[in-house]
């Protein structure tokens, strides 16, 4: 095909600038609403819950009515997520969790205390000879009464999520570097702190 006027140049070219734009890849999706994945069931989507995605490093906050709330660059644990097993193991907590407070923190500018060990932990524990019946009970206990578990088992306790307070910006961008927590930066924390309350449900994955 011939093009015999300057101003078929520059179509073909303005063509040619879209065709390659719509082949673009797409940016990566946020994380489906708890409805749309099966293993987020029992939510309830009236209250705010969040979501905390180890792999991709970022913690999410979903409300009704407002679009999702996505903060980058969490920093975990020291020896990332899992199924932390004991205290002092630096792991943060994979499961199912609920903000039991939120308070300033002198040390993290904020600190949101979760509900760490949940009933699964606590069976995990029991089934591996971790904690006994004795230690089993009272964590049960204290999740029936809406009260925060024991925090001195061999499970190990203070699990929250908090800010960077006055450590290191370079190692927080750098490493995971908490002792189990999820640590934002001030500025995130912060603007976390006015998107939820005592009772969030928190999902770790």
């Amino acid at each position: 095909m011939k093009l015999r006027h300057p101003l078929n140049y520059v179509l073909l070219a303005i063509l040619i600038l879209f065709t390659s734009a719509c082949t673009h890849t797409a940016p990566p999706a946020v994380p489906a609403e708890p409805q749309e994945r099966g293993r987020f069931s029992g939510l309830d989507l009236t209250n705010p819950w969040v979501l905390v995605d180890t792999k991709r490093k970022i913690l999410v906050v979903y409300r009704r009515g407002y679009s999702p709330r996505i903060f980058k660059g969490l920093a975990l644990g020291a020896a990332n997520a899992g199924f932390k097993r004991r205290r002092g193991d630096d792991v943060t907590p994979l499961g199912r969790y609920r903000i039991h407070s939120i308070r300033p923190s002198a040390k993290f500018k904020i600190f949101m205390h979760l509900n760490y060990p949940n009933m699964e932990d606590a069976q995990r524990a029991l089934d591996d000879r971790r904690i006994d019946r004795g230690t089993y009970a009272l964590i049960e206990g204290a999740h029936r009464r809406g009260e925060l578990p024991p925090q001195n088992t061999p499970l190990g306790g203070l699990i929250g999520i908090h800010g960077l307070g006055r450590g290191s910006r370079i190692i927080h961008r750098l490493a995971n570097w908490t002792s189990g927590c999820m640590a934002l930066n001030n500025r995130q924390i912060v603007e976390l702190s006015t998107m939820v309350h005592r009772g969030v449900v928190v999902e770790i994955r």
